[in-house]
């Protein structure tokens, strides 16, 4: 029997807040001499050509690229600050779902399949006939209204009795924490 095993990915975390190591090699601190340096061999002529002229000046070879900020400790436990997702593929925009929306499509298939079992239901009955069987789900629909209504306000209003003033009183102690 062949055994599969598998490993988590290594997570590190840098939490200090120092710039990427660059492959390009730094220049060192400037200097006022150095400056002055820069200044002399900079072209006299402060008048441009042209416009194209300026746009035409490759990035200095030293230039790194902008330090990301770090998210916090703080950050990461409140999910907060998070870097955008990248973009989801069609398939994944489709047919991808969280567990809590596969239990809910799972839970109302079961529903519905049970209420189509105990009416008999069948769509592949050569004989079934769309409109005449929407005209019986609604007719029964409020027949089964009627029946609910005639036979179950009392036990409703005994439950009510119970249950309206501890969720009034649940209200009035929640109050100063909604929005």
């Amino acid at each position: 029997m062949k055994k599969t095993i598998f490993r988590l990915p290594k997570i590190s975390v840098d939490w200090e807040d120092t710039a990427p190591p660059n492959d390009t090699p730094s220049l060192p601190a400037s200097s006022p001499a150095a400056d002055a340096a820069l200044a002399s061999n900079a072209p006299q002529n402060t008048q441009a050509a042209s416009p194209a002229a300026t746009n035409n000046t490759p990035p200095p070879q030293n230039a790194s690229p902008p330090i990301a900020k770090k998210r916090t400790l703080l950050d990461v436990l409140l999910g907060t600050n998070r870097p955008p997702k990248p973009p989801r593929t069609l398939m994944a925009r489709l047919f991808g779902l969280r567990i809590g929306q596969f239990l809910n499509l799972f839970l109302w298939s079961v529903v519905i399949g049970g209420a189509m079992k105990l009416t008999n239901f069948n769509p592949l009955n050569p004989q079934f006939n769309a409109s005449e069987t929407a005209g019986n789900v609604w007719q029964q629909g409020w027949s089964a209204l009627a029946w609910i209504v005639k036979t179950s306000w009392q036990p409703a209003l005994t439950g009510a009795v119970i249950i309206i003033p501890i969720w009034f009183t649940w209200r009035i102690l929640t109050l100063p924490f909604r929005r």
